[in-house]
């Protein structure tokens, strides 16, 4: 067979591009003719016969001096990952032979044909796998490009140790395991193992040929084990496989993930079955704490995880106070997970009125709007609804100044709640929402019969009608003069009516609100001053006010 015919003889059967077989073949049939390979089309049809022919074709193109496989643009994929990728073993053998090619070399992506091997099922891959392997395993025998690096690694950090791992290849990783210069605790990104992979992947098989080549409490540079990993991926049945190592440290704590445990990671992943697992090991030790002092039972509290909550109860103290002093019920209150506090409610030891930052758990679920949370809670026989803070402010002051309307309606409901309770300045709920705008609030809290409407604030006497007026805030005065026991006239610190409030800001449609009222005073005098509402918008020079006030004067 001479060149021309093999040539031909890859275009025909071997699909190669017509144009480009035509012309090399033009070129190898002029004995004179110097062959260049400046464009890489040789390359290119060598690269498709390493892929699909046989090794006599590829000896023949091999022997072509237009070939420079040392040339840096064609690593993309170099002839041995050709015949590597598509099981070519006779090509493999033949390549191998060449003193020119290196048994590492890379490709685009870091890749040795020994990581191709091990990422290709739709061949012969074993038969490839173990010559490679057995290839001039003795470095004293032979040059650096003659030894397979069986560690070498891709740009991710990735072995041939990793990629039988990922792929669940136990043959590939037993016969891996075999050879000599094999490092089982390669690490790749984020320092994972090729243990830590078949971990997270759910590999049991290859999880249980590898660690007993390795220290299964190896962590990872996040200091994540196995243990966490399988915890986090809910693998139960890896889970029971490492928790039997007489070396397993069930409680080993990763020092760059907030500390957090194996327990840790379960709790928060909600992983009912694998919390479960960890559980039943003799040396678990379910109270500890990662950082911020949270503890399990805290992480599934938080995540609303209300079945693991139920398992991790008989093990940990419900009322475990982490920073702060903040428990299990004060974080379920915080996110509203309503599922979680009925859970915690069933342990009779849970301290319903606890504090963390001077806040109740009523208060957090009050403040931040958490009307189902608010409702669970006052379902709790032993709730102190009139609780109060640092500054002596119950939950339902704190609702009503965030303007939270469903929680107000909640805590309304409760029979013990003092609707008119104040701190010492004599702020009640009513007087912080007039004055904060909260319209929905004001109108709840109006509909309670226990609400004092002209309550006042000990710092200057004003009622709530008084902040409404200052503020301008309309719908609220409107809500308030609706009220029958609201005092229309009552009198500030300062002397002061709301309509002389109104008429000293020139608030011409708060004026005709309050004048609208059938009990509204126009000769109320200021008792420091002595004038009426409307001299006191004259004062100010806002005489539409004043012509307002002087006509409704004359009409009454």
């Amino acid at each position: 067979m001479n060149r021309l015919d093999v040539l031909q003889q890859l275009v025909n059967v071997h699909h190669v591009d017509v144009n480009v077989g035509r012309d090399l073949a033009h070129t190898l049939n002029c004995e004179e003719a110097q062959i260049d390979d400046s464009d890489g089309e040789h390359f290119l049809l060598a690269q498709h016969a390493a892929s699909f022919s046989d090794a006599l074709t590829m000896k023949f193109l091999l022997s072509l001096p237009s070939l420079d496989l040392s040339c840096q643009r064609y690593v993309a994929k170099p002839l041995l990952h050709a015949a590597v990728q598509y099981g070519n073993l006779e090509v493999v053998e033949e390549l191998l032979e060449r003193q020119n090619v290196d048994i590492n070399e890379l490709d685009s992506r870091g890749r040795t044909c020994l990581h191709i091997a091990l990422s290709n099922y739709d061949f012969n891959y074993m038969d490839i796998l173990t010559f490679l392997l057995a290839h001039c395993v003795d470095a004293s025998k032979a040059t650096a490009g003659d030894v397979v690096d069986v560690n070498a690694a891709t740009d991710e950090g990735l072995t041939s140790l990793h990629f039988a791992a990922y792929s669940n290849n136990r043959e590939a990783i037993k016969e891996l395991l075999l050879h000599p210069n094999i490092n089982v605790t390669a690490m790749a990104t984020e320092g994972l193992t090729a243990l830590h992979v078949a971990t997270m992947l759910g590999h049991i098989d290859i999880v249980r040929l590898l660690m007993t080549r390795m220290d299964i409490n190896m962590g990872s540079t996040s200091g994540l084990t196995c243990l966490h990993l399988a915890s986090q991926h809910n693998h139960v049945h890896i889970m029971a496989e490492l928790l039997k190592h007489p070396d397993i440290e069930v409680n080993a704590a990763a020092s760059f993930v907030s500390e957090l445990t194996s327990l840790h990671t379960a709790a928060q992943s909600g992983h009912l079955e694998a919390v479960k697992e960890l559980l039943r090991h003799p040396c678990i030790n379910a109270s500890a704490t990662a950082f911020g002092g949270m503890t399990s039972l805290h992480l599934a509290a938080e995540n609303g995880h209300a079945s693991v909550v139920r398992a991790l109860l008989p093990f940990v103290d419900v009322n475990a106070k982490a920073v702060y002093d903040t428990t299990c019920l004060h974080i379920a209150s915080l996110h509203g997970q309503v599922n979680v506090i009925s859970e915690l409610f069933k342990s009779p030891d849970l301290d319903v009125n606890a504090k963390t930052e001077h806040l109740t758990s009523l208060h957090i679920a009050a403040q931040h709007g958490n009307a189902c949370a608010v409702a669970a809670l006052l379902r709790h026989p032993n709730i102190a609804v009139n609780a109060v803070d640092a500054e002596e402010l119950t939950a339902l002051h704190l609702a009503a100044k965030t303007g939270h309307r469903h929680p107000v309606g909640e805590l309304l409901k409760h029979p013990a709640l003092d609707v008119n309770a104040a701190p010492p300045d004599g702020r009640t709920a009513l007087i912080i929402a007039s004055s904060q705008g909260r319209t929905a609030v004001v109108a709840a809290l109006l509909k309670h019969k226990g609400i004092n409407p002209n309550a006042t604030s000990h710092a200057n006497g004003r009622t709530s009608l008084h902040h409404a007026t200052c503020r301008g805030h309309l719908m609220i005065l409107t809500e308030l003069l609706k009220h029958p026991a609201t005092d229309v006239n009552a009198i500030a610190s300062d002397g002061t009516t709301c309509l002389h409030v109104a008429a000293r800001r020139g608030h011409t449609t708060t004026v005709m609100a309050l004048l609208s009222h059938p009990r509204v005073n126009l000769s109320a005098n200021m008792k420091a001053e002595g004038l009426t509402s409307a001299e006191l918008a004259a004062e100010h020079g806002h005489k539409d006010v004043w012509k307002i006030l002087t006509n409704a004067a004359l009409c009454q």
